[in-house]
């Protein structure tokens, strides 16, 4: 039977742990953050589940890794593989067709043993690389379900035109250097239009496009959604929501380190508007226009 895969596709800073935090909460949904950091760096750098623990001492990912590498000849390979695979460009896709079925192979292998240990019926994926996704949808070897997650680029320039210190503790794996605007715009349209081809792979009815404004904006409505989309039933989610309850973070890797603060209520960050200087704010809309455009922003 072929893994369930809920895949977040789309670019940084757009809300991705916001939203596996809170799918997550589904008794049917696991929420792993971004498993294409596992062997990356997560595992061999011993850094935090958002559970508290580090990952070789976590009760879910320590024996689930544990296992799934000892059942691997090479695990080395996967990483060497990721290298190819998930470039975001059209490099990933002229990859011979042996390496795409090595590389899925291995990814839904590990898929299936977080769902068993698990005991869920889906693993959410928020990795947001699409090609990591097209990779996956073009095997065929995973039921995969897409969520396009997009946040406006001048929020998104905005947060990464700030520095930030490691702090390992707290969420921040390695230090974080500032991104030029100009850069984060096309990085910003690249992902976004890769995330399109990734929708318009698996087709309208395995794919969703979730703004996060409307997310944090109109939470009910877009789990309603995304519910529809998976058929998972989102109704308990749907209820923490009205009832204004918090949501905890549970076995969440990488990601945004509000995985490691505990809980936490949804709420609009709109502290960019204040922040992104003018001439920043104009380069990304020239950058970024006819997306921002067709999302549905106004410039």
């Amino acid at each position: 039977m072929k893994p369930k895969v809920i895949y977040v596709a789309g670019y940084g800073r757009s809300g991705s742990t916001l939203l596996d935090i809170v799918l997550g909460h589904h008794p049917q949904i696991f929420g792993a953050g971004e498993i294409s950091t596992i062997l990356r760096h997560v595992w061999p750098n011993n850094e935090f589940c958002a559970c508290g623990d580090r990952v070789k001492s976590c009760d879910i990912w320590a024996p689930l890794i544990e296992n799934w590498a000892a059942n691997r000849d090479n695990p080395g390979q996967f990483v060497r593989l990721q290298q190819k695979m998930e470039t975001v460009s059209p490099l990933s896709a002229w990859a011979s067709r042996r390496l795409k079925e090595t590389y899925s192979s291995l990814s839904v292998d590990l898929y299936r043993s977080i769902l068993q240990r698990t005991n869920c019926d889906y693993v959410l994926d928020a990795s947001k690389n699409p090609s990591r996704g097209l990779r996956l949808a073009e095997a065929g070897s995973a039921e995969l379900f897409v969520i396009h997650l997009i946040r406006d680029a001048r929020a998104v320039a905005s947060s990464m035109s700030k520095a930030l210190k490691r702090n390992a503790q707290s969420g921040l794996q390695k230090e974080i250097k500032p991104r030029p605007a100009a850069w984060t715009a096309m990085r910003w349209m690249q992902y976004n239009y890769y995330s399109e081809r990734l929708a318009k792979k698996v087709g309208p009815q395995r794919s969703v496009r979730v703004r996060y404004e409307d997310f944090v904006a109109s939470p009910g409505e877009q789990l309603e959604r995304i519910g529809k989309m998976t058929g998972v039933d989102t109704d308990n989610l749907v209820e923490m929501v009205r009832s204004e309850q918090a949501f905890v973070p549970q076995h969440q890797v990488a990601g945004n380190r509000i995985r490691m603060g505990g809980p936490l209520k949804l709420r609009n960050d709109i502290t960019w508007k204040g922040e992104i200087p003018d001439s920043m704010k104009r380069q990304v809309e020239i950058i970024a226009a006819p997306l921002l455009r067709r999302y549905g922003y106004e410039i």
